[in-house]
């Protein structure tokens, strides 16, 4: 490719970092972590797996689990890197997440623990690995002790170059408890990657009923989805009325949310959102021609259009990427000038493994891009200019 390659969306946390019903995913729900992790057979699967890798469903699956059960987050970051190998010089982005409030159980390694072994990777991997920090706001009591915790982490010299939020996992991106972090990012430049799709990792607690004794409760309803007609609470249509986690989470992962609190707050912020609305609002997109404003794939994209208000948001393609449905889709966007230096490659790797191997996600998008040009763009271009902030400048 001429220039090094970044993927702008990996995770590396091993099954130890994450709680024990981290997912709605029947494996993952039904068995639960805790006995993947000590179970005498998954370790036996998580040593041997490699024999027995295919491409149904239920191999990728076990694909998944196996990389998950590696004992460090070294072990499963050297499985990344090896996918790459051919390319030369590859960099990732690699994206913890605080899910110890996502309602989902015990967690069997502490968050500061999963930081802590990103910090010492930093040092081991210095031109290979380049960590975010992910924020969790009920972490902190009140946005000072929010940003003092950004701080020990970002700076001059210090470990992680940006920040990653995780709405669905709980909280409305315009959580009060953010808001200094926000104005410390936007003043450096620092860059943002928040989930957006509708995907299997979520809140698992229990949403309470939208009624007048619990509408002031603001982790669960944004005066952005209601309005009261005297005593009556009217929600509106962008408003997800069910009680289902997996169905909530839509709620806070809305990007209309973001755009219209911490956006108009802070136009300059350099924020990613991830999976660019998901494959199915994208496909869904087009399907309606392209006039529907509350899809999530179509308030991204006009944000990306909108280089005078909008002059630091970007999209990845990561999971997306693994769709065929909108493989056409995904490249014309590619090749639009109006969008397409804001667009950046990223695969959600190890996530991702239940659809696709990552070897394949790689050669498999690369080929049908077939175009170096805009390959070179959208993975190495256009990433080291969202990296890019007052601490941290890649090499």
């Amino acid at each position: 490719m001429g220039k090094y390659l970044f993927n702008a969306h990996s995770h590396i946390f091993d099954f130890k970092c994450v709680p024990n019903h981290m997912s709605d995913k029947w494996y993952l729900k039904w068995i639960g972590i805790n006995k993947i992790v000590t179970s005498k057979f998954s370790r036996v699967l998580a040593g041997k797996y490699s024999a027995l890798a295919g491409e149904n469903k239920i191999s990728r699956v076990l694909n998944f689990v196996a990389i998950g059960m590696n004992s460090t987050q070294e072990e499963i970051f050297n499985i990344l890197q090896k996918n790459y190998a051919n390319l030369g010089d590859a960099r990732f982005v690699v994206l913890p997440m605080d899910m110890e409030y996502m309602g989902g159980g015990p967690i069997g390694k502490p968050y500061r623990q999963q930081l802590y072994d990103l910090m010492r990777l930093r040092v081991q991997y210095p031109d290979k690995m380049i960590p975010f920090l992910g924020i969790h706001p009920d972490r902190f009591k009140d946005r000072n002790e929010t940003l003092r915790f950004v701080q020990e982490y970002i700076g001059k010299g210090k470990a992680f170059a940006g920040i990653k939020l995780y709405p669905a996992t709980g909280y409305y991106p315009d959580d009060e408890r953010l808001a200094d972090m926000y104005a410390f990012a936007e003043e450096h430049g620092l860059p943002i990657t928040t989930h957006c799709t509708h995907g299997p990792t979520h809140y698992l607690g229990k949403p309470p009923a939208l009624n007048k004794r619990n509408i002031d409760n603001r982790k669960f309803f944004h005066p952005l989805y209601y309005r009261m007609d005297g005593d009556t609470i009217v929600p509106n249509e962008l408003f997800v009325h069910s009680r289902k986690p997996g169905d909530f989470q839509d709620n806070w992962t809305n990007p209309y949310i973001f755009r219209e609190t911490v956006l108009k707050k802070h136009p300059r912020l350099k924020v990613n959102f991830a999976h660019f609305g998901g494959a199915g609002r994208m496909a869904q997109y087009h399907k309606d021609g392209c006039t529907d404003t509350n899809n999530w794939y179509g308030i991204i994209r006009r944000m990306l259009e909108d280089e005078v208000h909008y002059p630091n948001v970007y999209a990845d393609i990561s999971y997306t990427l693994t769709k065929k449905s909108v493989a056409g889709l995904l490249a014309a966007d590619i090749n639009d000038e109006r969008i397409n230096r804001r667009i950046l490659f990223g695969t959600d790797y190890y996530v991702v493994s239940v659809e696709q191997y990552e070897e394949a996600i790689k050669t498999g998008f690369f080929a049908e891009l077939n175009d170096i040009v805009m390959l070179t763009k959208i993975a190495h271009d256009n990433v080291n200019t969202f990296l890019t902030s007052s601490f941290f400048k890649p090499a």
